[in-house]
């Protein structure tokens, strides 16, 4: 028997009620005890009541103790699991969460209960999201989709969602649902394409009393029974006490009782609940000891592997892998175990003895690192499909490799071509335009007024050949890597000049006015002449030529001794470029007027061939146009001053 608890002063109310209620039961009895025979055996009767509760009481409490511990294991499955749980119910709303699906969707499990998931899924996904939960609940099989999470970033989260419906007992109104993110694979099939809150049943709670709460509670019960039976008004006699204290404690017993009957049946229910969420979901669970040894699986892991649940307890998981992931496995086991806790890796299984599956495998260390929980997911078919389409890629680089080689071939073939054809072309010519010359000079006889006007004619398409010819041949040479310059110090200003000379008949001609603005100081350059020069000579002819008579052209040098360069601007007045024209100025062969009715000639390649020239001297050439302002093209040059 119990000591008795010495009632403390507050007590002495409760006690009173707990006296009168026993004495209103006794009112029932129609004699009090007074042979001593009698009250002994009354009182041998409550001391073995009194222990059958006691022993009943301490096995409750024992099987309390176990279930708490059982459900403390399966709580911390379901929280800490590496991949991430809901249950949804038919409406999609959150019923319940573990941390990692918390994390997934970045928000505390208090911002997620009761919300529906589908707020949490961006915009383009809601159809799937939609149609899949119908799917769970229509089919009441295992259902999968892919979707996109709400981020407030510019990159887009996304997870695969696994889910089978709730119907082991009857709650056919809510699922189970995996959630494992799958961003990187995302990612990586997009690369290729171009060339998964907690309802606050986080464990147990006890609803236990303390002693004294326990004791005001019997007391009173024992009052309330006790009006049913006549109390004698005399003065109780110690035995009396001592049987109103036993009975009092009798019905402390029965409360606890009571009390833990109750709480066995939460236990038990929570219990039911996390059992259900363990081997009813979707994806495999291993609980592993540090060797690898399976201490726990779920029917999912079971079937994974098409071997019986019994059978693969306690034995080595890389028993059932292919010998080639066997290494891999230990390497993760040992990194899982001494790294961060939380490890990840692609694994080849042997199912049913004979099929290869390929899974992801997703774990966290728990319990001082003396087991991890592991996650399973069958990712054969997408093994399968990256498979393919590593294949493709493959495909597609050899024949882009084999095209590029023709293409390089074809490019030297067209080099060497227009390379012999030029100099086939020029040699005639150059006969051409001596002859022309001559007759224009007399030196064959005087020649009529129309005779010359012909000679001129043949003498002006001959030089406007040649100078076609020369244009392809230093296009042939740079692209072949074959062009020679000739690098010596030249005066910026004098070649300028010469320059403009050389345009200045043809401004002439269109009654255009040409300004120079040259460099305040006699500043030179170490280039090579020729090429400068080219390049002069087209940015002004092409102003001359894209000009209105009477407009105006401007040369203007600047000399930014911050900054080591040169700047060569020509402006003119003429009719200007469009914006979406001007990424085509410098494609070779292209005229931005392509009709057959151009008003323009032109080969399109001089500012190709300025732009290259500018380029082999470490410059480049800038553009700046108005549709009917005019154009400023800037040739840069970079400018050593030490030279």
């Amino acid at each position: 028997m119990k000591k008795k608890t010495t009632l403390k002063p507050e007590t002495s109310e409760l006690r009173h009620h707990a006296e009168k209620k026993l004495s209103e039961r006794n009112k029932k009895a129609s004699t009090t005890p007074e042979k001593k025979a009698d009250i002994q055996r009354l009182v041998h009767e409550l001391q073995v009541h009194q222990i059958e509760l006691e022993m009943q009481n301490e096995e409750l409490m024992q099987s309390r103790a176990e279930l708490e511990s059982t459900l403390n294991l399966y709580t911390e499955l379901y929280a800490f699991a590496p991949a991430g749980y809901f249950t949804l119910m038919r409406d999609g709303t959150i019923r319940r969460a573990n941390l990692t699906g918390a994390k997934l969707l970045d928000k505390g499990l208090a911002d997620l209960i009761k919300r529906p998931f589908e707020i949490f899924i961006s915009s383009q996904s809601h159809t799937t999201f939609k149609t899949f939960l119908e799917r769970v609940f229509i089919s009441e099989k295992t259902e999968s989709c892919d979707v996109a999470l709400e981020n407030d970033g510019p990159a887009v989260s996304w997870v695969h969602m696994e889910a089978v419906i709730e119907s082991a007992h009857g709650h056919s109104d809510m699922c189970y649902v995996i959630v494992s993110d799958i961003t990187e694979r995302k990612r990586a099939e997009e690369e290729l394409s171009r060339f998964s809150a907690h309802d606050g049943l986080t464990g147990f709670h006890n609803r236990g009393m303390d002693a004294s709460e326990l004791r005001r509670e019997a007391e009173t019960k024992l009052s309330e029974r006790k009006k049913k039976t006549v109390m004698p008004r005399a003065k109780k006699t110690d035995l009396e006490r001592l049987i109103y204290d036993m009975e009092v404690h009798q019905i402390e017993l029965e409360m606890q009782k009571d009390e833990l009957i109750r709480s066995r049946a939460e236990a038990e229910e929570a219990f039911r609940q996390y059992t259900d969420l363990y081997d009813f979901a979707p994806v495999g669970y291993f609980t592993l000891a540090r060797d690898g040894t399976i201490n726990k699986i779920n029917l999912a892991g079971a079937n994974l592997l098409g071997i019986e649940r019994g059978y693969l307890i306690r034995r080595s998981l890389d028993l059932f892998l292919f010998a080639e992931s066997r290494r891999t496995f230990r390497t993760f086991l040992e990194k899982l175990l001494t790294g961060s806790g939380k490890e990840n890796c692609e694994l080849e299984f042997v199912k049913n003895k004979n099929v290869l599956i390929w899974t992801r495998v997703e774990a966290t260390c728990f319990e001082g690192g003396l087991e991890c929980r592991v996650a399973i997911v069958d990712i054969t078919q997408r093994k399968k499909s990256e498979e393919i389409i590593r294949q493709h890629a493959i495909e597609l680089e050899a024949r882009v490799e084999e095209r590029t080689a023709e293409l390089v071939h074809a490019n030297r073939a067209k080099d060497e071509f227009l390379a012999t054809m030029s100099h086939e072309l020029r040699t005639p010519l150059s006969g051409i335009l001596g002859f022309s010359e001559n007759l224009l000079e007399g030196v064959r006889g005087p020649l009529n007024e129309q005779q010359e006007q012909a000679v001129q004619m043949i003498a002006s398409s001959g030089r406007h050949l040649l100078s076609l010819i020369n244009d392809v041949l230093d296009v042939s040479k740079i692209e072949a890597g074959k062009f020679e310059g000739h690098p010596q110090l030249i005066l910026v200003n004098d070649v300028c000049q010469e320059s403009l000379d050389f345009t200045k008949q043809l401004a002439n001609k269109k009654s255009i006015t040409v300004n120079f603005s040259p460099a305040s100081d006699s500043v030179s350059v170490m280039a090579d002449m020729q090429s400068i020069k080219h390049i002069l000579v087209n940015l002004l002819s092409n102003a001359v030529k894209f000009t209105p008579e009477h407009g105006r052209i401007t040369l203007e040098v600047a000399a930014d001794a911050e900054n080591n360069r040169i700047y060569f601007s020509v402006t003119d007045t003429g009719i200007g470029i469009a914006s979406n024209d001007l990424k085509k100025l410098f494609q070779p062969f292209v005229q931005l007027d392509s009709s057959i009715s151009r008003k323009y000639e032109g080969s399109g390649l001089g500012l190709m061939l300025a732009r290259r020239l500018a380029e082999i001297h470490g410059g480049t050439i800038e553009v700046e146009s108005e549709i009917g302002k005019g154009s400023r093209f800037t040739f840069i040059l970079p400018w050593n001053q030490t030279i």
